[in-house]
């Protein structure tokens, strides 16, 4: 009976995970069908219609009004045309910054979608929304940079890896993705410290 109860409980936690871990993002890359480089026409086949296109400068002055400084902003360092916002789909996408008619930098947010949406996102194959920093670490590497923001919250760079992720109450509540880039110059631009700092 005991092994019957054990082999039970085994094939329902093996259930339960594989029902929610369902869309992974590989790091630089995005998911198997939303990826950097990616034409936006296809990527708008996937998410569906977008709720807005906000040009560049509609989207620099919605920054600056929140008392953020373009000139140490990721997206802005990268540099887009448009911003393609997004409302719910499978992927919790909120933001793609498009330059060129092509993904450069797609920010998705666990602010605008139930945990039914994030639940069945990882990063890594490991790292979920809510995570904390120890276990940022644990699935990406030391290797990482990071400043906190106007908005109080904790940006940490994996620039040489494409991920950026915002950190809020210690809770991991945005990913984004990009091209990774060569860290030396980025971190300048952008005023990012090393973990030795935190």
């Amino acid at each position: 009976m005991m092994r019957k109860s054990v082999l039970l409980l085994l094939c329902l936690g093996l259930f339960g995970f594989s029902a929610t871990a369902q869309y992974n993002i590989i790091p630089g890359k995005g998911f198997d069908d939303v990826k950097i480089k990616m034409h936006i026409d296809d990527i708008v086949k996937v998410l569906g219609s977008p709720e807005e296109i906000v040009s560049f400068e509609d989207e620099k002055e919605s920054w600056e009004n929140g008392g953020y400084d373009i000139q140490k902003s990721l997206p802005f360092y990268i540099g887009f045309d448009e911003v393609y916002m997004f409302g719910d789909n499978k992927y919790a996408i909120w933001k793609v910054y498009v330059k060129k008619k092509k993904a450069v930098y797609v920010n998705l947010s666990s602010y605008l979608h139930d945990e039914d949406v994030t639940d069945k996102i990882t990063l890594n194959n490991d790292l979920h929304f809510y995570d904390n920093l120890d276990k940022v670490v644990s699935v990406l590497g030391s290797k990482y940079h990071y400043k906190v923001d106007e908005g109080e919250n904790t940006l940490i760079f994996f620039l040489e890896q494409g991920i950026e992720l915002i950190i809020n109450e210690q809770e991991l509540r945005n990913i984004c993705f990009f091209k990774p880039m060569k860290a030396k110059k980025a971190v300048i631009q952008l005023g990012l410290m090393s973990p030795g700092n935190f």
